[in-house]
């Protein structure tokens, strides 16, 4: 994905109150925040672009510093959306409770991608936030069940991990997410997914740093 200017405001827009949320009509853009402000901006997208991949396409992912500790997820699908919604609202994310709710507005994102974009005329108000965005992640493949890995030593590698999952029955795919601590290992059911989670949970690759690990609900 490439990186791009967004609107926050008469495209996408952050629910203002909590009774405000109530009110806000189901929408492909989710809008997240209680994110950790003390991670790279370009780390906590890339790290919002995998988990969010998980349930579906995503289409953008928008931050700034101008908005710091909030984000949105553009998908390109409503159930998608929602099902990211319902799955992780609440689970810790890069060492914080996530808080999502539905965008106020759809973004211009999506609204190409249906071929219902409408450009702005001058005088619209706008807030343009630059998005730095994860280059060239791919979405799971169809039927995939991915398991969250935490917890990992700075100098954990894609081989390592795919030498202790690939051992399991299953084993599909390792994406890691560098830097971070964090990585995604996808399996072609949840019953495998499960066997390796109950397997590894707490593995140690260094004596400091036990495997947490967890499912990506879909």
């Amino acid at each position: 994905m490439a990186a791009s200017a967004a609107p926050v405001g008469p495209r996408v827009g952050a629910p203002a109150t909590a009774s405000a949320v109530a009110d806000v009509v189901p929408n492909p853009t989710l809008y997240c925040n209680n994110l950790n402000d003390r991670v790279q901006l370009s780390d906590l997208v890339a790290c919002l672009y995998e988990c969010c991949s998980a349930f579906g396409v995503v289409l953008d992912v928008v931050a700034g510093r101008k908005i710091r500790g909030q984000a949105f997820v553009v998908f390109s699908e409503l159930s998608s959306a929602t099902a990211a919604l319902r799955a992780l609202q609440g689970k810790e994310f890069l060492g914080k409770p996530l808080h999502i709710a539905y965008a106020k507005t759809k973004s211009d994102a999506y609204l190409k991608h249906v071929d219902q974009f409408k450009p702005r005329k001058p005088h619209a108000p706008r807030t343009a936030v630059v998005a730095t965005q994860s280059k060239g992640t791919a979405a799971p493949s169809e039927g995939k069940f991915s398991l969250f890995v935490e917890n990992l030593p700075e100098k954990a590698s894609k081989a390592s991990l795919e030498i202790l999952f690939s051992q399991y029955r299953g084993y599909a795919d390792t994406r890691l997410v560098e830097g971070r601590g964090v990585a995604f290992v996808d399996f072609t059911s949840q019953p495998f997914a499960e066997v390796a989670l109950q397997g590894l949970q707490g593995f140690k690759l260094t004596p400091r740093h036990p495997l947490r690990i967890s499912h990506v609900d879909r």
